[in-house]
């Protein structure tokens, strides 16, 4: 009869609720009390529960978990849904986690995925339950439902919002130029968490290279970054491609146009003849070394056409150096201090030869 009224106390928590009442009359008189080690009401072991935690494991669950995970996987990139398109083994987690449920006193302390094959797996859960180390190992049946992601289905359908034209003022783009550039894009695309966050397709022209991205702003955050990178000067246009809900729909054309100079070029600017330093920052140096701002550069020689050599012989006023083409001495007029030995940027305008100081 004992035994049946104590279970039932158990049952219904009746156990709890007194020992709550026995502690807070012995706070509120502020004498103190003591509270001897229970045991347990099946086993009698000594314990801090009403029931051991080995009686308990032995006859009640303390988690639950559904061994069939379904989730939907796209074909083309790999990727698995669970709220949004994202990597396979995230989804994975994502849904087993949704299968799974614990006993609020059976702590988690590890939760991983052990194996994993083309239609099953593997979960190791490790964790305490009052006092008590547990391991479980639980498999499961993976169920995959194959279905084409919205950024996928864009993508291999040519979809894009924008295109990106990479263009160059009166020379041929430089390969650098052009690897940062996709070095760029490809960056913001990483870092972009949306469906049209893509290139659709590259075409080289002979004029330069057009980009065709599947947002409109992510192409114009890109075209930003590439003219603040590269220099140069970026437009934008819009064209009419459909209509949608009584509403034009526009696809916005991004050109940025690279400046002509680039780095190692000699300007005309005005009555100054530069060697461009900084082509992004517009900037350069004068016959002297002296930096300048460019302001109206015209290009009179390229790079290519600026040559090293070495100053021979220095007096008051000329400076003479060897023709690194002819290897004849050339004179020229003094515009800084040189030493003999000392290596300059040679190059000729209209057959007239310049040095400038080595930087």
């Amino acid at each position: 009869m004992g035994c049946d009224l104590l279970n039932r106390w158990i049952a219904d928590g009746t156990c709890d609720r007194e020992l709550s009442k026995i502690l807070l009359k012995a706070k509120i008189s502020d004498s103190p009390i003591s509270i001897s080690m229970r045991r347990c009401a099946i086993c009698g072991a000594e314990t801090d529960y009403e029931i051991c935690p080995k009686c308990y494991l032995e006859r009640y669950t303390i988690y639950e978990f559904n061994p069939y995970i379904e989730i939907k996987v796209c074909p083309k990139c790999g990727r698995a849904y669970s709220g949004k398109w994202i990597d396979k083994e995230t989804a994975l987690m994502d849904t087993i986690l949704k299968n799974f449920t614990h006993d609020l006193e059976f702590k988690i302390l590890r939760f991983e995925l052990e194996e994993l094959g083309e239609n099953n797996g593997l979960i190791r859960v490790e964790g305490v339950f009052r006092g008590e180390k547990l391991t479980y190992e639980l498999p499961f049946e993976l169920r995959q439902k194959f279905e084409v992601c919205e950024r996928c289905s864009r993508l291999y359908g040519g979809y894009f919002e924008s295109i990106i034209q990479l263009r160059a003022e009166n020379r041929a783009i430089e390969e650098y130029e052009v690897e940062r550039a996709r070095s760029l894009i490809d960056e913001s695309i990483e870092k972009a968490d949306y469906p049209t966050a893509f290139i659709s397709k590259i075409v080289e022209r002979k004029e330069g290279i057009d980009y065709y991205i599947g947002d409109r702003n992510l192409a114009k955050k890109i075209a930003r970054r590439i003219e603040e990178e590269l220099g140069g000067k970026l437009t934008e246009s819009k064209k009419i491609s459909g209509r949608k809900d009584g509403r034009d729909i526009y696809r916005t054309t991004y050109s940025i146009r690279l400046r002509e100079y680039r780095n190692g070029d000699v300007v005309r600017d005005g009555t100054k003849i530069l060697l461009v330093t900084n082509a992004v920052k517009g900037k350069g140096v004068d016959l002297s070394g002296k930096s300048h701002v460019l302001k109206n550069p015209k290009v009179i020689a390229k790079k290519e056409h600026v040559k090293r050599t070495f100053v021979v012989n220095v007096d008051k006023s000329v400076v003479e150096v060897l023709n690194p083409t002819t290897q004849e001495v050339v004179q020229i007029e003094k515009r800084t201090d040189y030493s003999i030995g000392e290596e300059v940027l040679y190059f000729e305008d209209k057959g007239k030869p310049y040095i400038f100081p080595e930087l």
